[in-house]
C-alpha cells in the first residue's frame, strides 16, 4: 500500500522543481526580448517591462546558485522566492 502524499502548493524544492522554475524564467525572458527585438527591427512600440526583466535575471542567478548546491539560502526563503517568480512569470 502506498502512502498518500498530498501536495498543497506547486512549489517543489527538488532539482526538478528548480529546473521548472528556471525554465519558466527563461521563457518569460525570451518573450520580453522578442518583443524588444521586434520593437527595434520593425519599429513597433510595444511595451517592454525592463524592471521585470532585471528582477527575473537576478532571481535566475539566485536559483542557479541554489541548483548548483550553494547553501546560502534556507528552504524557507527559497519557497518565498519561487512564489515571487511564479507570480512574475504567469
Amino acid at each position: 500500500m502506498q502512502i498518500i502524499q498530498p501536495r498543497l502548493t506547486g512549489n517543489i524544492l527538488t532539482n526538478d522543481g528548480y529546473n521548472d522554475v528556471l525554465e519558466s524564467i527563461d521563457k518569460t525572458i525570451a518573450k520580453l526580448t522578442l518583443v524588444q527585438y521586434q520593437n527595434q527591427i520593425f519599429g513597433f512600440e510595444n511595451y517592454v517591462d525592463y524592471n521585470l526583466y532585471d528582477r527575473l535575471c537576478e532571481y535566475r542567478e539566485i536559483m542557479m546558485d541554489k541548483l548548483m548546491g550553494c547553501n546560502c539560502l534556507d528552504d524557507e526563503y527559497t519557497i518565498y522566492i519561487i512564489s515571487k517568480i511564479q507570480k512574475m512569470t504567469c
